[in-house]
């Protein structure tokens, strides 16, 4: 059954948790530092004074009923077809901005990102308004330079290769910055303009190597509560 909620324009966030995770199965609600892995992420979002409401999104009755324990809504199930594993990580969010009403920002909060803080939230709002932007999205700083990436062939050799000896020292290259999955901020307007939530127009937040652990491998699995011990 889908509950309506009558709310004025707010900032939702949203947390999308499917059932189906291979790497590590039913990951989402596996339990990390004692609580179900969402858990975390419902918490923060909980506690930031940037956030109206907060919202999972998903197909699994379980995660749903342990989302709604510690306090997140879950005002409709996802459809299945949202939550292959072919299915494109655009996919629920559009379907979540469809389904919930008077929404102008969403904040996206991947649960696999356990270690965001507070002020990462804080952060990431206050450099979207700095530069006058539609969108802001969460990066890190890549220590590795592209140079020493390759890729092999069916005989493993090396197709794009370069002589090593060429390859300039880590703090000669320009600094580049990978998506940590962490925190994606847009309005909805732009999201479904542009039917992305990286544009020409969307600024980058950096986030601390330490925090910004995106959990999808059993060996992510081990850094991620070594840093939670470490960092609490």
């Amino acid at each position: 059954m889908v509950e309506i909620y009558i709310f004025s324009m707010s900032c939702v966030a949203l947390i999308p948790a499917r059932g189906g995770s291979k790497g590590i199965p039913r990951k989402n609600i596996k339990p990390f530092h004692s609580k179900p892995l969402i858990y975390w992420s419902i918490k923060i979002a909980l506690e930031s004074n940037k956030v109206d409401r907060v919202i999972v999104s998903t197909e699994d009755e379980e995660i749903a009923d342990i989302a709604r324990s510690f306090s997140a809504e879950v005002p409709f199930m996802r459809p299945k077809k949202y939550s292959m594993d072919n299915s494109s990580g655009l996919e629920p969010i559009l379907h979540a901005l469809e389904t919930i009403p008077n929404i102008n920002d969403l904040l996206i909060l991947q649960p696999t990102s356990p270690l965001r803080r507070l002020e990462d939230i804080e952060g990431i709002f206050n450099q979207r308004s700095k530069f006058n932007s539609d969108s802001a999205v969460s990066l890190t700083l890549s220590k590795k330079p592209c140079d020493i990436f390759f890729q092999l062939g069916k005989n493993m050799k090396i197709l794009n290769s370069r002589d090593t000896l060429s390859i300039k020292p880590r703090q000669e290259y320009q600094k580049r910055f990978y998506l940590n999955g962490s925190l994606y901020l847009s309005t909805k307007e732009s999201i479904f303009k542009n039917k992305s939530l990286v544009t020409h127009d969307t600024v980058g937040y950096i986030m601390p190597e330490e925090y910004s652990i995106d959990i999808d491998t059993p060996f992510d699995w081990m850094i991620a509560e070594f840093l939670m011990e470490s960092l609490s």
